[in-house]
């Protein structure tokens, strides 16, 4: 997934949704986990401050930039790419355990944000 255009960087996000996520919530509440443009990872609306310093300084205007994320059903565990590279892993969120079907979701802040 490519930002094009972010004008509220802080609202940004990308991650994964259970099949029934509301549509007019931000991804990283209610089931869902998302890298959000603050460089804070959100998951049941709780966030947590990533450990990588460099993640604070992400230009989210800059265009070009490529988030990504994935998850690996064997260990259970959620990764975030920043232009290719893993930047972020965790467990899946207690919250959502038990769902089987998990969809990539992107959230913008307003309706000029393009991705």
């Amino acid at each position: 997934m490519i930002c094009l255009e972010c004008k509220e960087p802080n609202n940004f996000g990308v991650g994964l949704a259970a099949e029934n996520f509301p549509m007019l919530k931000s991804v990283g509440t209610d089931k869902s986990v998302a890298m959000r443009g603050s460089a804070k990872i959100c998951y049941q609306n709780v966030e947590e401050r990533m450990s990588l310093g460099n993640l604070l300084n992400i230009d989210f205007k800059r265009k070009g930039t490529i988030l990504g994320v994935g998850f690996i059903f064997r260990t259970q565990k959620v990764f975030f790419t920043l232009n290719g590279k893993e930047v972020y892993q965790m467990r899946l969120p207690e919250c959502m355990a038990g769902i089987r079907r998990l969809y990539p979701t992107v959230s913008l802040a307003s309706l000029k944000d393009r991705v």
